[in-house]
């Protein structure tokens, strides 16, 4: 079972955008993940996800929104290729979520379900460099 550590970061909503490079192989079983997440339990909260993972077979990134025990796509999934890539979420006050990949847009959302995101939380599978985290707006 292999996870990477998970760093937790308070209070990460006084930022407005996340960017990382994740790592996906062939010989991966699960993928990356980043949590903006309202409770430190990532496993039963409320917040939003977005995984680098795989997907009917395929390399994927999308968005999620993490209600209790059931996650809503608000982007993707976009399919990738295996390796590295450059993943970028940024977040406006109003609730417009947009997702980059490799500098590309992949989509633009609206959710403002979760406002107060407590916990910054990355890690799982794969590999991670480049963690920044900032306030663009």
């Amino acid at each position: 079972y292999k996870i990477t550590a998970i760093l937790y970061i308070k209070n990460p909503a006084n930022a407005d955008s996340w960017q990382f490079d994740s790592r996906l192989s062939s010989d991966d079983d699960g993928g990356n993940g980043i949590w903006l997440a309202k409770y430190h339990d990532f496993w039963n909260t409320v917040g939003y996800a977005l995984f680098h993972s795989w997907n009917s077979g395929k390399p994927t990134i999308e968005l999620n929104r993490q209600d209790p025990n059931k996650f809503n796509t608000i982007i993707g999934p976009d399919t990738v290729s295996i390796g590295w890539h450059t993943i970028k979420i940024t977040r406006q006050t109003a609730g417009k979520w947009q997702l980059f990949v490799d500098g590309k847009i992949v989509g633009t959302a609206i959710d403002n379900t979760y406002l107060e995101l407590n916990y910054l939380g990355i890690g799982r599978y794969g590999g991670f460099d480049n963690i920044i985290v900032k306030n663009e707006w």
